[in-house]
């Protein structure tokens, strides 16, 4: 056989690879004969603006706390509620007592699993390390409360927390904690 006369075999291969390879090509150009000048121009996707995304967008925020309302009392104005970031020591449950001090008002009233003295020291620390200045802890009082009283950051910003006791059962004393937050403190 000569070397360089192609078989019959390789002649059918190379047209079979002309064949594909023109039919794969064939989509990607645009027939000779045809004018550039007469094919229509694309027209352009603009994707709907709901999936339009902002370029190096930053991630949404995460919501704040919407404010609650706030009371005057004899003690200054208070909000009604304590935000999610005030501290409360664990197992601590909201109560109905009546409130100490005789504002009629807090911004919470809670029961909490710490004898009067215990519950002063822990709030001492607490509000310390939650950037509160504790300008005073004071008692025992004749009644066994204490009181904890200390500002915060802001101008008006302070809180006061009178913890009376309520009973001693075989799992230890518990406090109620009558809290004031004043409603110039941030509410986060």
């Amino acid at each position: 056989m000569d070397a360089r006369r192609p078989t019959r075999r390789t002649t059918i291969a190379c047209a079979a690879v002309t064949i594909v390879a023109s039919l794969a090509l064939g989509g990607c150009t645009v027939a000779a004969s045809t004018p550039l000048s007469s094919v229509p121009p694309a027209a352009p996707t603009i994707p709907a603006p709901s999936t339009v995304a902002a370029p190096h967008s930053a991630p949404s925020p995460t919501p704040r706390e919407t404010p609650p309302t706030a009371t005057s009392t004899t003690w200054g104005r208070i909000w009604d509620a304590l935000p999610a970031s005030f501290p409360i020591p664990s197992g601590s449950e909201p109560t109905q007592a009546a409130t100490a001090g005789g504002t009629g008002a807090a911004s919470a009233t809670l029961a909490v699993p710490l004898a009067p003295g215990d519950a002063s020291g822990w709030y001492v620390g607490a509000l310390a390390a939650d950037h509160f200045n504790v300008s005073g802890a004071s008692g025992p009082y004749e009644s066994g409360g204490y009181v904890v009283d200390a500002t915060g950051a802001g101008s008006g910003c302070r809180t006061e927390i009178r913890l009376s006791p309520a009973n001693t059962t075989s799992s230890g004393a518990t406090s109620t904690a009558t809290i004031l937050l004043a409603a110039a403190c941030p509410f986060h």
